[in-house]
């Protein structure tokens, strides 16, 4: 088995980022994923307290498919992101900087507006990230379960509608569904599979046409049972990895 990709999603539900490599640390998300999040008008997070919220407080692609056309780059070095759409074109800023936020905020809004209204606001809490699960988790999945659900759709299910961290190619179909508590060993690094991941809608945006294109919730039925897609994993140690690295389950 070998890793075969890996992602970050630096504002949450605003498009992916493939890497080549990173550094994972004990209990900590890959570095830079869902560092920010774009809060709607009815949010309850409060920014003179924030903390982890449920996904519902944000915006994100379950409400306002479109966003499944976001493309996103973040350079570390200057904290800057770069984002574009088809509708919106490409914008540069620094989303900890007022005037950054401000930026981020008003160029979201007609795409975020489809789903829920404004005002919009940049999120970010300390030391955390806005990922759907509370905890300290990253998220892996198959290469070869995502194809048994191409095969069920009749067209390729693209690596956005998952907002997967980690992909692996060599296990059987489903396979990862039965991992929970085993570890992942990927070059240095170990991981404990804590949980399968539960899926929503925004697995069937398509990031071409900006519509639920794909009933991927009811071809997971069909397929396991359930709408599990994916599975939990927190690091136990840290170490970098890198795409092709070897895969182990222990």
């Amino acid at each position: 088995m070998k890793l075969a990709a890996i992602y970050r999603h630096p504002v949450k539900s605003l498009g992916e980022e493939r890497i080549a490599a990173t550094v994972l640390e004990p209990n900590r998300h890959v570095a830079w994923d869902r560092v920010w999040a774009i809060a709607h008008g009815a949010s309850n997070f409060d920014p003179a307290d924030p903390k982890w919220h449920h996904c519902r407080e944000f915006v994100r692609q379950t409400h306002a498919p479109t966003l499944a056309r976001l493309s996103i780059t973040f350079d570390d070095a200057t904290r800057q992101l770069t984002l574009a759409h088809p509708e919106r074109g490409e914008i540069t800023l620094d989303p900890d900087a007022p005037e950054g936020a401000s930026a981020l905020a008003d160029w979201i809004a007609p795409l975020a507006e489809q789903g829920r209204p404004g005002p919009y606001s940049v999120c970010r809490i300390p030391d955390g990230a806005f990922t759907d699960a509370e905890e300290r988790w990253i998220t892996l999945a198959s290469v070869r379960s995502r194809a048994v659900l191409e095969q069920r759709a009749g067209r390729p299910l693209e690596d956005i509608r998952f907002r997967i961290n980690l992909w692996i190619d060599g296990m059987a179909p489903w396979e990862e569904l039965e991992l929970v508590g085993k570890d992942i060993v990927i070059g240095a690094t170990r991981m404990r599979v804590m949980e399968p991941v539960e899926r929503c809608r925004a697995t069937e945006a398509g990031p071409q046409t900006g519509t639920h294109d794909t009933p991927v919730l009811s071809l997971l039925r069909e397929a396991t049972g359930a709408i599990n897609f994916g599975i939990y994993a927190e690091v136990t140690e840290g170490g970098p990895i890198a795409e092709g690295d070897t895969v182990l389950i222990e």
